[in-house]
């Protein structure tokens, strides 16, 4: 079984290739990138029933569907801000398979 800090550290390294591929105007890859996005978001969901991470993966999915909608100015949230917010996950994730 996978931990919730490596779904979340793949989540932030799938967020940070929509937002590159939104960044060189590819639109195709950005919203394939975003659905795998939302792939990871409905495994975190399923296994986190009434967590108090529960709040914090809708808002990152209700980000990644205002994307994919087209309304990318709902949330003002750049490529450095999802830096910030992941590289602590990635960084445990890689701690833990060491």
């Amino acid at each position: 079984m996978r931990t919730k800090v490596f779904y979340i550290a793949n989540l932030g390294s799938e967020m940070l290739r929509a937002f590159s591929y939104l960044e060189k105007g590819d639109k195709a890859m950005s919203e394939a990138s975003i659905l795998r996005c939302l792939k990871i978001i409905d495994t975190l969901l399923a296994n986190e029933k009434n967590s108090s991470g529960t709040k914090e993966i809708l808002i990152l999915k209700d980000v990644l569907e205002s994307i994919l909608h087209g309304n990318p100015q709902k949330y003002f949230i750049t490529r450095k801000d999802l830096e910030i917010y992941f590289n602590p996950f990635a960084l445990r994730a890689m701690s833990i398979t060491k």
